[in-house]
């Protein structure tokens, strides 16, 4: 904390950390979502995978 920060009042600093405290929770919840889409993305590409070769595999 600053020499700023403590003239504000207990009301302000509260604020300002729940404020804090709820980006640090969406970025959690972006980068869950984010690994989550990863996963499926790499699990279709494995999918893709498998049929690409059954498909040169025939002929």
């Amino acid at each position: 904390m600053t020499l700023a920060d403590d003239r504000l009042p207990a009301r302000a600093r509260n604020r300002r950390v729940h404020m804090a405290n709820e980006r640090t929770f969406l970025a959690w919840i972006r980068t869950s979502i984010a690994v989550m889409a990863f996963g499926f993305v790499v699990e279709r590409f494995g999918l893709f995978v498998r049929q690409f070769t059954t498909l040169v595999g025939r002929r």
